[in-house]
């Protein structure tokens, strides 16, 4: 399985998500396959501060071409704050 996380809104999840990831590949024996894709902390807190939903969600979907164009297989968004928009950004 290839996973793409978009990161950079939440630097401490990120280092979270990067550590989980690799412990949990390595119990079972497996590489693990991870691209990363960076979103802008400024403009994500903007776009929360304004509940400017569709822009963020904008923003995600560019990424997610990108790292599909990686061949990802499974996506998250490593911030909680970066969540305001996830149902959205899901559909």
């Amino acid at each position: 399985m290839h996973i793409g996380l978009i990161v950079g809104i939440g630097p401490a999840a990120t280092d979270f998500y990067y550590r989980s990831l690799i412990s949990a590949f390595s119990q079972v024996g497996q590489d693990l396959h991870l691209t990363m894709a960076h979103a802008d902390t400024k403009t994500l807190l903007l776009n929360q501060a304004q509940g400017a939903v569709a822009a963020q969600v904008g923003i995600y979907l560019q990424l997610t071409e990108r790292l599909l164009r990686c061949g990802i297989d499974r996506i998250a968004v490593t911030s909680i704050a970066g969540h305001f928009c996830i149902d959205a950004f899901k559909n």
